[in-house]
C-alpha cells in the first residue's frame, strides 16, 4: 500500500507570485520522499474544502509548504493558512511545517494559538522554519523545530552558487508595496546609475503601481508577473 502525503500549497489563490517559488523548491526536496506516494494537494489561503478536507483525513502525513503561515496571534478571519473547525478532524497532530515562517514580531503567542497549533501539528517530527520568529513560535507551542531558512536555499547548503566576480550588464530588481520603505526610492536610482539594463518583476498586482509612484519608468524594462517570464529572463540575460 503507498503512503499517502497530502500538500498544504500556499502558493494556490495567493497575491504573491514568490510564493510559486518557495513552494516549487519545497516540492523539489520533498522528491525522493513522494516519489512512491500517493500526493494529493489543497490551499493553503482557502482551506481544505470538502474534497480537500477527505484527502487530507485519509493522508499518512500532512505537509504545509511555505511562506510567513505560522502567526502568534489566534485567528478568526481568513489567514494564509486557513483552517476551519471541520477541518481539525482531518488534520489534528500530523501538520508537519515545512520552511514555514511567521509574519511578524510579537511578545507572547496567545493562549488560543497556542492551542491551535498544538492540536495540529505533529509531535513525531521536527518541523522545518525558515526565522527564527517561527522557532519561537514552535518552542512556546512544546513543539520540535529547526530553522533550517527558506527552501530556496537549501540547493546551497554545501556552498554557495558560483556567481561571476564581476559587475554584470544588466540586473533585475522588485519591490513591494506591502512594506514599502523611503529607501526604495534610491535602490531605483542607484541600479538605473550602475546598470545598462535595469528589470522590474512585479510579484503582487500592487508592486508596479508602487513603482511608478516613487521613480520614472525611463529606462526600466518590465517584465510580467509571472515565473514563466522571470525564469525566462533569467535565462536569457
Amino acid at each position: 500500500m503507498p503512503r499517502h502525503f497530502h500538500l498544504i500549497d500556499t502558493s494556490v489563490a495567493s497575491d504573491n507570485v514568490g510564493d510559486e517559488i518557495i513552494v516549487e523548491e519545497a516540492r523539489h526536496h520533498l522528491s525522493d520522499l513522494l516519489s512512491d506516494a500517493y500526493v494529493t494537494t489543497s490551499s493553503g489561503h482557502d482551506g481544505l474544502g470538502p474534497y480537500g478536507r477527505d484527502l487530507a483525513a485519509a493522508a499518512d502525513l500532512v505537509f504545509l509548504l511555505g511562506t510567513n503561515a505560522l502567526s502568534a496571534r489566534f485567528r478568526k478571519s481568513k489567514f494564509i493558512w486557513t483552517v476551519t473547525r471541520r477541518d481539525f478532524p482531518a488534520l489534528e497532530g500530523k501538520v508537519v511545517l515545512l520552511g514555514v515562517g511567521a509574519n511578524r514580531d510579537f511578545d507572547a503567542v496567545e493562549w488560543r494559538q497556542r492551542r491551535f497549533l498544538s492540536r495540529l501539528l505533529s509531535k513525531n517530527y521536527s518541523h522545518s522554519v525558515r526565522d527564527d520568529l517561527g522557532l519561537r513560535i514552535l518552542q512556546e507551542v512544546g513543539v520540535q523545530g529547526d530553522n533550517t531558512a527558506c527552501p530556496t536555499l537549501w540547493r546551497y547548503a554545501d556552498g554557495p552558487p558560483q556567481v561571476p566576480s564581476g559587475k554584470a550588464p544588466a540586473v533585475v530588481f522588485t519591490l513591494t508595496k506591502h512594506k514599502a520603505d523611503p529607501s526604495d526610492k534610491h535602490l531605483v536610482e542607484t541600479l538605473l546609475r550602475l546598470y545598462d539594463r535595469v528589470y522590474f518583476w512585479p510579484q503582487q498586482m500592487r508592486d508596479l503601481g508602487y513603482l511608478k509612484d516613487i521613480a520614472s519608468l525611463n529606462g526600466i524594462e518590465v517584465i510580467a508577473p509571472n515565473l514563466g517570464a522571470y525564469d525566462a529572463l533569467l535565462t536569457g540575460v
